[in-house]
């Protein structure tokens, strides 16, 4: 791997560089099981928490590129039955919903 002589990038341009959506790779980085870590692949450019994500090329391409995928079959309920999560039913996307809100806290 050659080392990238101006390594950060901003969202547009490693989304571009990955080949994804941008708000794509916003949504991995916020995920309960993300390829990312700050301070390692990603960096604030500001002061504040409002401020743009900069983004290491070359640790987040690697980053990207060796993060084991997920199973579908293991997340997707498509028969509609409700799942039992944290010791009471609740339908699939409120599962979802419940553990992407646990991850932003």
């Amino acid at each position: 791997m050659a080392i990238n002589p101006e390594p950060w990038l901003d969202t547009a341009q490693m989304a571009g560089r990955l080949r994804i959506h941008p708000k794509t790779l916003l949504r991995l980085r916020a995920a309960l099981f993300s390829p990312f870590r700050e301070a390692v692949h990603y960096r604030r450019g500001g002061l504040t928490t409002r401020a743009p994500f900069q983004w290491h090329a070359d640790l987040c391409e690697q980053a990207f590129t060796e993060f084991g995928r997920v199973d579908p079959a293991s997340i997707e309920a498509f028969s509609g039955e409700p799942l039992l999560v944290d010791g009471g039913y609740r339908s699939p996307m409120q599962a979802l919903a419940q553990r992407s809100r646990r991850v932003l806290r």
